[in-house]
This record gives C-alpha cells, structure tokens and sequence, in this order.
C-alpha cells in the first residue's frame, strides 16, 4: 500500500489531519465566562495532601514548599502552596470582584499548633483585618506520581510524520500523563456579626475540581534539542517521554485547571452565593447596579435589594455604604409595594479608592456584606 501515490493529495491529506489534530489538541480548558459575583473573597493558602506519603495527622493541615532545586525527572509532580494558591487566586478573580490571598504566620509553626477551632478563628480575623465578605478554605489531595503512555493519537500522528516529516508531529499531543488531583473548597460568609465559620458556611456541600492528566506535545515535553533532531527519522510519540519539563508542565497546569473548574463551579452555583435565606432574607442585585461619577470627586450609587419570598416579618431594616473610613448608614424607606427596595445615595469616596462594600442588614440581625467595584472616572477627550 502507498501512502503518497499521490504527493499532492497525501500532503493535503496530511495537512488535513494536521488541522484536525490541532483542534483536538487544547492545552487548556476555556476562560470560565460570566459576570464576576459581588463579593471580596479572602483564599487561606492552599492545604496540599500527599497521598503517597503516609502521616500521623492527615487532618493538620500541610502547607510544602516548594525546593529551591530543580526537577529531577523522577516523574514525580513537586506542589507548593505558595505557588498553587497564587494560580488559585488569579482564577477566582475571574469568578469574583474581588480575591484576596492571605498570608501564612512567618513561623510555620504556629499554625501546628493551634487546635481547629484556634485556627478557623485566626482565618476569620484575617478576613476581617482585609474586609472581606467571603472566606475560602482550599485542600489539594493528590497522589504525585505521573503514569504516562501513547494515545489514540499517536497512530494519526504516524502517517502525518511519514508524509510531510518530522516538525509538523511536534504540535500534536500523542502521549497522555495521569496522576490524581481533586480540589475541596469551602465557602463561608464572614460578614461583620459572623464569629463562626461552622454556622455560616455559605454552601451545604463543598464545591470540588478534578484534574487527572494532560496530552502532551513533544514541544511541552523536549528538554534539549536531540529530540527534535531525532524526530526525523523516529516518531515524535516515543521521544522525551520522562523529562524534567513532563513534570514542569504539568505542575503548571494541574493548578490552572483547578482554579477554571472551581471558577465554572461558583458560576453554576451563583443562585446560592446571591441568595441564601439562611444568611439573610434579601438578595442584592448586583448585575444591575450601578457606580457613576459625579463632580468633585462624588460617586452616585444605585443599587436594588430584593425581599425573598416566604421571609415573613423579616423585612430589609438598616444598609451602610463603606469605602476605607468612610461609612454612610442608613435604615430602610417602608417599602411601597411587592419591587425591590433601592439605595440611592451620593458620596465621596477616599482618593483612589477602587471598592465599594455594600452592608445589609434584615430586621432578624442578619448581615451580608457585598463588594462593587468602583471603575476609574473617565477621562475628557481632548
């Protein structure tokens, strides 16, 4: 049988299969999309479990870092919180207007000995020193070792590097690598008034990311030149199969997988966030409220707040408005009819101040806070 009887037809072919192949290669899952939830998140650093490493204590929580040496190629991924939870926070910036990392006590110590109670109570004040409306609380368990093997992809590539040579092979990802990583994230409402975390977790069930490998090119896993000389006459699906830069993309990836999925996980949870009888009987309507600049550096805020149905006597009582030391507080107008109630206010927010918190309070003492984001004033056009 030939494979180019034709050389015009098998190199279309080829190029072809080289599109289709391209298409079905991503190296990343897509930007979650969606309107960011109106809250300040404060992030504990990451928790990170190794499975593979037995412990007295699986329940103290373990922050590695990461070793200052490089990857060894022992297939074998290598997390650090610091590094885990950065990703973690720059993809829930996505999901939220505002995400904020807390820092660890500069003697790691410290937080060993605390008992959990102590530590949910140092997580909370932290929260509170940054003016957060949320606290999430993220634990990584993982089992390190990477199990890496050809794919279905590899026999296209075949016939794609027989035909138009080696370069072109280098792009398609025809060799897939797995371990095991699953994401657990606790969200909890630490509004003024909300001392613990236990009674005001904001979802019932955790929310939870998985990821389990990746498809790699040889491009993502060559670590010098030799591999790319020798796809000339070898396929590209049995070159750098173990190499220190396997295990460096995907420890780059394995967290930015994560914080997509637990992103697209807040979007798809969003009702729950916005509205949550047992936190407060209200539901503030964040899509369409609105921040505008007046004179003299005032800012016009208008912003709706929904009863929920079946609240009884818990009616909307009391707002304040608070950007750095400026507060404005106010109580509630009767409400006219069965519509939202509406905080229309103006006022002067500190010079270069980008946040607006927005405090409510219902008639039964139930307080939510949430977060605006206040956008830069507009400059005149010459």
């Amino acid at each position: 049988m030939k494979l180019d009887s034709n050389p015009v037809t098998g190199r279309s072919l080829a190029l072809g299969l080289l599109l289709v192949l391209g298409a079905a290669c991503r190296s990343t899952s897509p930007i979650p999309a969606g309107s960011p939830l109106p809250f300040h998140v404060a992030l504990i650093p990451t928790e990170i479990l190794d499975t593979s490493k037995p412990t007295a204590t699986p329940s103290n929580p373990l922050y590695p870092q990461r070793s200052a040496q490089p990857a060894n190629d022992d297939m074998r991924l290598e997390l650090g919180t610091k590094e885990v939870s950065l990703v973690l926070q720059k993809e829930l910036g996505r999901a939220f207007v505002r995400t904020t990392l807390l820092e660890l006590p500069s003697d790691p110590t410290q937080l060993a000995a605390m008992s959990p109670a102590e530590r949910e109570s140092h997580w909370q004040d932290e929260a509170h020193k940054v003016g957060a409306d949320l606290l999430v609380r993220t634990r990584l368990i993982v089992d390190p070792r990477i199990q890496g093997d050809r794919n279905e992809k590899f026999w296209l590539n075949v016939p794609l590097w027989l035909i138009l040579g080696g370069p072109f092979s280098w792009f398609v990802s025809d060799r897939t690598y797995e371990f095991s990583a699953r994401l657990q994230a606790e969200v909890f409402d630490t509004s003024q008034g909300h001392e613990r975390l236990d009674k005001f977790a904001l979802l019932p069930i955790p929310l939870y990311a998985e990821f389990k490998g990746a498809d790699l090119t040889l491009i993502d896993r060559a670590d010098g030149v030799g591999p790319y000389a020798v796809s000339i006459v070898w396929p590209a699906g049995l070159l750098a199969r173990e190499t220190e830069n396997v295990e460096e993309v995907l420890e780059e990836r394995l967290p930015l997988e994560l914080g997509r999925e637990l992103a697209r996980k807040v979007f798809s949870e969003r009702s729950q966030f916005e509205q949550n009888l047992a936190l407060g009987a209200f539901k503030l309507e964040s899509q369409s409220a609105s921040l505008e600049h007046a004179a003299e550096g005032r800012v016009r805020v208008h912003v709706s707040v929904q009863e929920l149905p079946g609240t009884g006597a818990l009616a909307l009582h009391r707002y304040e408005l608070c950007a750095g030391e400026t507060v404005l507080s106010r109580n509630f107008q009767a409400a006219a009819g069965a519509g939202p109630r509406v905080i229309e206010e103006e006022m002067a927010l500190p010079a270069g101040a980008q946040f607006l918190t927005v405090r409510v309070v219902d008639a039964g003492s139930k307080t939510r806070s949430y977060t605006l984001k206040v956008s830069p004033p507009k400059t005149p056009q010459r």
